[in-house]
């Protein structure tokens, strides 16, 4: 009975992940006069590469003005529901006032404006690859130390006031001195360039794909805007946008789970050997209920392997499989409840002190029927909703869930107690 008991309970109170969809790699989505704004967000490991290709479908040939803005957030889950204009307009404004809102004090940012590409009738346009890495930085001010600088910038303005005056002459004349000796407009443009190739250039252009708009700086979570100029009525654009390191398109905080779940896979196919070896080695006094244990291990090899297909997948093409993450979410709620259903059969006593259950099987049945319900509904809206978001509903939903399982745990107790009592007698 102890190792029956111990197998059961390790299956069913092994590590679940509570998982939601995946990030995406790979965006298609379409853009016209009406909807000319996209925002998309991802968390990435330094030097990731974003492209941008953008597909027309014009009779005939004709401008189109495209900016872009690429920023990144220490805070996880910032960026989450953020796709257009409506939620994005927030950063792509850059109002240093507004931006005081953020918890953080510095807003990282690259942005380029206005870059012009002419969209033939079927053609594959590129956006021209960024030369710059290192991000511009805004810096938050508190607002005392502004109206601090305003008085004292009006204050040495006031005509009337010979002290302040007589002090910024001072410092004038002081700056004047040290001050080396102003150079011509062709050296200035020279250390310009000079500056700009030494401080800015984060990444050798040449190492670059044709196709590589800009590269991640550091890790973190970014979202990444891209706006399009006036469109005419009739210009409807197809733009794919893919952020990949490599031939990896996983985000960084997908990246343990893919492993996570390649290392549980193979825990459950050495678990069910491990079955199989012990089945044989008592075949002549096997249970029923060992049976449905063997059920119960490939169950969670099934759910693991869809787990970790639909991970596997998106880490190849950026996007995933249309129903796989739900699917695997079913198959764990199949599994977790039937590893509960056994657990109070053996709790019951079946096959220790019981040879029948009889009218006890019914309301095993009804319990498991109504864990299962709850927990599929629970996990289909944890699985349908993006990482990091967490709504009213799925709430709602978790606490007739936990209810039950303190229902079910406080059952298993109270029958375990019964039947040690009756083996001790």
């Amino acid at each position: 009975m102890e190792a029956m008991l111990s197998s059961l309970l390790i299956l069913t109170f092994a590590v679940h992940y509570s998982s939601s969809l995946p990030e995406q790699g790979t965006w298609v989505v379409d853009i016209d006069k009406k909807d000319n704004v996209k925002a998309f967000s991802k968390t990435m490991f330094k030097g990731t590469q974003i492209s941008v290709s953008i597909t027309c479908a014009v009779k005939k040939d004709v401008d189109i003005d495209v900016s872009w803005m690429l920023q990144r957030s220490p805070c996880a889950g910032e960026f989450t529901g953020v796709t257009g204009i409506k939620e994005a307009g927030f950063y792509w404004s850059l109002d240093p006032i507004a931006l005081r809102q953020l918890p953080y004090p510095e807003f990282e940012y690259l942005r380029k404006d206005h870059e012009v590409l002419k969209c033939t009738s079927n053609g594959q346009l590129f956006l021209e690859p960024f030369p710059y890495s290192k991000p511009k930085i805004m810096r938050q001010q508190p607002l005392k130390q502004e109206k601090n600088k305003t008085v004292e910038t009006s204050a040495s303005k006031d005509k009337g006031d010979v002290k302040k005056g007589a002090a910024v002459r001072k410092r004038r004349a002081a700056e004047t001195a040290t001050q080396p000796p102003k150079k011509n407009n062709t050296e200035n443009a020279n250390d310009v360039k000079t500056t700009v190739n030494a401080l800015e250039k984060g990444a050798d252009s040449s190492k670059l794909d044709h196709n590589t708009l800009v590269k991640v700086w550091e890790d973190g979570t970014y979202l990444f805007i891209l706006k399009f100029g006036d469109l005419p009525e009739d210009l409807k654009l197809q733009v794919t946008v893919r952020m990949s390191q490599g031939d990896s398109y996983i985000s960084a905080g997908d990246w343990p789970l893919l492993i996570f779940y390649g290392v549980m896979g193979l825990v459950y196919i050495f678990y069910g050997i491990f079955w199989l070896v012990m089945l044989a080695c008592n075949w002549r006094d096997l249970l029923r209920v060992q049976f449905w244990i063997s059920a119960v291990i490939l169950l969670g090899m099934l759910e693991k392997a869809v787990f970790f297909g639909e991970y596997e997948n998106v880490n190849r093409t950026g996007q995933s499989v249309h129903g796989a993450v739900i699917f695997a979410e079913l198959v764990s709620c199949a599994k977790r409840t039937l590893a509960r259903m056994l657990v109070i059969i053996v709790s019951l006593g079946y096959g220790i002190v019981k040879p029948r259950l009889g009218q006890a099987f019914h309301r095993v049945i009804i319990v498991g029927g109504i864990f299962f319900i709850l927990a599929s509904i629970e996990a289909c809206l944890r699985a349908s909703a993006d990482k990091a978001e967490q709504n009213r509903s799925q709430m709602i939903a978790s606490v007739p869930l936990a209810v039950t399982e303190a229902i079910i745990c406080w059952w298993i107790s109270l029958f375990l107690v019964d039947d040690f009592g009756h083996l001790q007698s």
